[in-house]
């Protein structure tokens, strides 16, 4: 997940035409620190379900379908801010 991460991270940034500084070097740090988390949790839910009786192909497949229905709307809300603040739609 990390590497996957890093690779979206490259591709906005050159999209975007945005250079190298602190902030987007702090903001590569948080990234790569939320992808790790994510992958430990995906880990440790498809351990628990791998000891509930499953193979470990379906347990790996449920943690991650799982996680997943959890994270996307979480970020379907910060994009729909991040873009309301760009446009500059006032926010409550």
């Amino acid at each position: 997940m990390v590497p996957l991460a890093l690779v979206g991270k490259v591709l906005a940034l050159l999209v975007r035409q945005m250079d190298v500084n602190m902030y987007t070097q702090i903001g590569v740090v948080l990234l790569i620190g939320m992808a790790a988390k994510t992958a430990i949790l995906i880990v440790e839910f498809a351990k628990q379900l791998r000891e509930g009786g499953m193979t470990i192909r379906e347990a790996a497949m449920k943690a991650a379908k799982l996680l997943m229905l959890l994270f996307v709307p979480s970020f379907y809300v910060v994009i729909q801010r991040l873009s309301d603040r760009i446009r500059g739609v006032p926010t409550d």
